[in-house]
């Protein structure tokens, strides 16, 4: 690829051009979203006392929930481990 004059000139100025675009590029796009990102934790609304009380109660359902469904997987292990042992005797 790099036999000939021409080929070296064409892959240094590909070189030279791509490489500082392509970092710009990056730069821009992280620069960008870096101050939406401030933007968005600088411009937060206090919540009232009713939408925290009704977030908290529904982490509570959740954790129910997930307490519930652990159980079941819990029983449902043992009754598999239980099989498991009655088939290997």
């Amino acid at each position: 690829m790099l036999e000939t004059v021409r080929s070296r000139r064409i892959y240094g100025f590909l070189v030279l051009t791509i490489l500082p675009t392509s970092a710009a590029i990056g730069y821009y796009l992280r620069d960008r979203k870096d101050s939406l990102v401030t933007q968005e934790a600088t411009s937060s609304t206090a919540l009232s006392p009713s939408v925290v009380e009704d977030r908290i109660k529904m982490l509570r359902r959740h954790e129910a929930e997930l307490a519930k469904e652990a159980q079941d997987i819990r029983e449902k292990l043992e009754r598999v481990k239980g099989k498991q042992g009655e088939i290997k005797v």
